[in-house]
């Protein structure tokens, strides 16, 4: 029997070792107590349900099948006395102890979780009427993103509407709950982005910065060269400056022709034929000195 007093993770570093010990304390090399490996030849049987009626195994071969688009599954024994195995010696550990494969082994399911990473979305409209038609009570429904200034749809199951609600121009963590809609993409969850300073690394999400959140920033103009922008954020007493040498500009402001750089800073500037605007936006960076603007979001335009 499988017995382990911790949880053994699988990611791509694994993959590329085409190796992962599992991880138990009580493991000591000796023929009683020796190290276990899932490699590429050990075949996974992950079973959901019970009994012949409603048992569904599905089987992976190896641990890169295994691990497929996630970034790391993890397997916790914590919660079962024992999963049932077969192993045979692994003459590949270099311990110079006891080291056995692990050549099948029956999972269920429930002690698989995987984690298919984060990433950050602009959702200007939160409003959606499409959804999911898999059947669940809670359907998926559909909602229309942006990212690095490119729209997209993605289905976000119930707890993440909860928690979109109805903000308007906000970022959003959204992750894979490894589910699927009935038309076979998968399905996301949500939650608030992390805010992080423009010029610290250190709250980035997979390297796209965003601002405060709330559209209510100002966007003041370019210096004369075009390469930097100011742009005051909320709460800020003065702007900040922003690399936009190669910004995006995505408009949702209806009556204004907004589809670049020059067109913006002609919608703020206070000498232009529009009188001058109050331009709110929102922006995706890079984090550096000076942080470095993928997109900017026209959200809204006041006199």
């Amino acid at each position: 029997d499988f017995v382990s007093d911790d949880v053994t993770t699988i990611d791509r570093a694994s993959v590329q070792m085409t190796v992962q010990q599992v991880a138990d304390s009580t493991a000591n090399g000796t023929t009683d107590h020796p190290y276990l490996y899932f490699t590429e030849q050990t075949k996974f049987i992950v079973v959901n349900g019970y009994g012949t009626d409603s048992l569904k195994p599905k089987v992976y071969n190896g641990i890169s099948e295994l691990l497929g688009d996630a970034v790391s599954v993890t397997l916790d024994n914590s919660d079962l006395d024992e999963i049932l195995f077969t192993c045979s010696n692994y003459i590949y550990a270099n311990t110079g102890a006891v080291a056995k494969q692990v050549d099948t082994i029956f999972i269920p399911s429930s002690e698989l979780s995987r984690d298919y990473g984060t990433n950050t979305y602009f959702i200007h409209n939160p409003f959606t009427a499409i959804q999911d038609t898999s059947g669940e009570t809670n359907p998926a429904l559909l909602y229309t993103v942006y990212q690095g200034g490119e729209r997209s749809t993605i289905w976000i199951d119930k707890d993440g509407q909860d928690v979109i609600g109805t903000a308007q121009d906000q970022f959003w963590t959204i992750k894979v709950t490894g589910k699927t809609a009935a038309d076979g993409r998968p399905i996301y969850s949500a939650d608030a982005a992390s805010v992080g300073d423009p010029y610290d690394n250190t709250d980035r999400i997979d390297n796209i910065g965003i601002d405060v959140s709330t559209g209510d920033n100002i966007y003041v103009g370019t210096t004369n060269n075009g390469l930097t922008a100011m742009i005051t954020l909320k709460g800020a007493a003065n702007w900040k400056a922003f690399n936009v040498g190669n910004v995006k500009v995505v408009n949702f402001v209806s009556g204004y022709t907004v589809n670049n750089l020059d067109d913006l800073n002609n919608l703020a500037s206070l000498t232009s034929l529009n009188g001058g605007k109050r331009v709110k936006v929102c922006v995706e960076y890079a984090a550096a000195e000076t942080p470095i603007a993928s997109t900017i979001y026209v959200v809204a335009v006041e006199n």
